[in-house]
C-alpha cells in the first residue's frame, strides 16, 4: 500500500475515533454532580483541542515534515498523561483536576504580564488581565498554596502503570516527542564522521516512520485517558481499535 494511501486511512480513523469520544463526553449523565460534571468538562478540552494537534500532525507528515510533526504530537501525549494522572486515584481526580487547572491560570498570568512588557499602550488592561486571572486561581484553590509535581514525579506516582495497559507505553511516547521538541545540537543524527574523509549525511527518513505511529498512538492514549476519567466506555474499544485498525496500517 503506498504511503500517502496509508497516511489518508490512518487519518482518518484517528478523526473518527476522537469525534467518537468527543460526542460521547459532550452528553454527560444527567444525574452527575457538578463534581464528576469537571471531569467531563476537563475531557472535553482535551479531546477538543487534540483534535486540531493531531490533524495537523498528519499534515505535516504528508508535507515531509516528520520532526515537526512529532513535537506536536508531544502536545497530545502530554494532555493524555495529565488525565492518566488525574484518573489515577479515584478520591483524587477532583483535587487533580483543580491542579491541572491552577497550572493553566498560572501560565495566563505570566503570559499576561509577558504581554504587558510587549505592548506598553495595552500594559495596564493585560496587567488587570492578570490580576483578574490570579483572582480566579485564588478562588479555584481557596487561597491555600498550592504545587503540581513535573510530569515525571507525576508519572512514577502511578497506583496503575500505564505499562499494563497492553498499550505502547504513554511516558516513552511523550518522551520521543520531546526529543523532537527541544533545539538539541544533535549533530550526530544527521552527520557520520568517517577517518580521513568529509562528513557524511544521514537519511532521516526513518522519522517518518516514527511519526505515524506517534500520531496513532498519540490518539490512543488521549481517547482512552478521557474514557478512564469519565467512564463513558470501556479502554477495551480504544485497546481494540489499536489491534485490529491502527496497528495493520503501522507495521
Amino acid at each position: 500500500m503506498k504511503t500517502a494511501s496509508k497516511l489518508t486511512q490512518l487519518q482518518e480513523k484517528t478523526g473518527r475515533l476522537l469525534e467518537k469520544a468527543l460526542t460521547q463526553i459532550l452528553e454527560p449523565p444527567v444525574n452527575a454532580s457538578n463534581l464528576k460534571k469537571r471531569r467531563f468538562e476537563a475531557a472535553e478540552y482535551y479531546l477538543t483541542e487534540g483534535k486540531e494537534y493531531v490533524a495537523a500532525s498528519w499534515e505535516l507528515l504528508r508535507t515531509g515534515k516528520p520532526r515537526a510533526s512529532l513535537a506536536t504530537s508531544r502536545w497530545v501525549l502530554e494532555a493524555a498523561l495529565n488525565l492518566v494522572w488525574a484518573a489515577d486515584e479515584a478520591d483524587q481526580i477532583e483535587k487533580r483536576l483543580k491542579l491541572l487547572e491552577a497550572k493553566a491560570l498560572h501560565h495566563e498570568v505570566k503570559l499576561l504580564e509577558g504581554r504587558a512588557k510587549l505592548y506598553p499602550k495595552l500594559s495596564e488592561q493585560f496587567k488587570q488581565g492578570a490580576a483578574e486571572t490570579e483572582r480566579q486561581m485564588d478562588e479555584l484553590m481557596c487561597g491555600a498554596k498550592w504545587h503540581l509535581p513535573n510530569l515525571r514525579s507525576r508519572m512514577d506516582s502511578l497506583k496503575v502503570s500505564p505499562n499494563a495497559q497492553a498499550a505502547p507505553d504513554p511516558y516513552s511516547l511523550y518522551l520521543v516527542c520531546c526529543d523532537a521538541t527541544h533545539a538539541a545540537l544533535a549533530l550526530h543524527r544527521r552527520f557520520e564522521w568517517r577517518p580521513g574523509g568529509a562528513p557524511v549525511r544521514r537519511d532521516p527518513s526513518g522519522d517518518t516512520e516514527m511519526g505515524r505511529f506517534m500520531c496513532a498512538a498519540s490518539t490512543l492514549w488521549l481517547v482512552g485517558s478521557a474514557y478512564d476519567l469519565t467512564q463513558v466506555d470501556d479502554r477495551d474499544c480504544v485497546r481494540k481499535w489499536w489491534k485490529d485498525e491502527m496497528m495493520p496500517l503501522l507495521t
